[in-house]
């Protein structure tokens, strides 16, 4: 029994498990059940499931940690999450921020400067200060479908008017992808305080 076991063990893949739904120009196929403990692609895109029933979609170029089925860590790029209800309190960490799903879609990009932005789609996420989470740890905010933030390096949040969308359902657009040609950015008037909803 135990060398059965053992032998079983040897065979399962290092790293954090996961289940590969959709795949253009990476080097996973539809289907194959993986692990890894971080994932680059520098084309390409990728939508795999994890073990929490979390849904990632990533597309390049991006560079994620997979710390274990309910925490990654990107560290370049843009990943949109669709966590449903079995997820909840699936997080996303960044140099900048913690975000943290209370059963939503959202999506997070970090760009060239650093910087963190976050957009929620669907639900509810909470941004925290990024860090090992403690049991008395409060958000720094919370944001509501149709809000979007940029949070710096010095931990500002400011208000995320435009965001770059690619396909339907919503899923940010990668960092490497070029912007519409046509519309180069959009702002109003509206006050910071209160009022994060951001243009597509």
């Amino acid at each position: 029994a135990g060398l059965a076991f053992w032998i079983l063990r040897r065979n399962e893949p290092a790293g954090v498990q996961f289940d590969v739904l959709a795949a253009t120009d990476v080097p996973h196929r539809v289907g194959q059940h993986a692990a890894a403990t971080r994932l680059d692609l520098e084309t390409g895109s990728m939508r795999f499931r994890l073990a929490s029933g979390a849904t990632v979609d990533a597309a390049s170029p991006v560079a994620i940690e997979l710390l274990d089925s309910m925490r990654l860590r990107l560290l370049r790029g843009s990943v949109t999450a669709d966590v449903g209800t079995d997820a909840r309190g699936f997080a996303i960490e960044t140099a900048n921020a913690r975000v943290v799903d209370l059963g939503t879609r959202f999506g997070i990009s970090v760009g060239d400067s650093g910087d963190t932005d976050v957009v929620v789609f669907e639900g509810e996420v909470e941004i925290h200060n990024p860090g090992k989470a403690g049991p008395a740890e409060t958000s720094v905010m919370s944001l509501t479908e149709g809000e979007a933030v940029r949070v710096d390096s010095k931990r500002k949040v400011k208000r995320l008017e435009t965001v770059a969308l690619r396909g339907d359902p919503p899923a940010l657009a990668g960092g490497g992808k070029k912007r519409s040609a046509l519309v180069a950015s959009v702002t109003d008037n509206l006050g910071e305080t209160g009022f994060h909803r951001f243009y597509s």
